[in-house]
């Protein structure tokens, strides 16, 4: 009966929230977000639970493989 929501940030800025129900004690999940070109930078992805806390969370860096 408990939600867990995947954050999508760029930097402050929140670009995406998925919502998942929780279906059991062992349950997984996964998310994806397409990354625009212009988007570079730092992102970060965070796990949050119904009530607002942060569980987790995990930071990369999306660049121009160009450059």
């Amino acid at each position: 009966g408990r939600t867990v929501t995947h954050r999508w940030l760029h930097g402050d800025v929140v670009r995406a929230e998925v919502d998942f129900e929780v279906r059991g004690p062992r349950w997984r999940v996964w998310s994806s977000k397409d990354l625009m070109e212009d988007w570079l930078g730092d992102w970060t992805v965070e796990i949050v639970t119904d009530e607002g806390e942060v569980i987790a969370a995990e930071t990369f860096t999306y660049t121009d493989a160009g450059r």
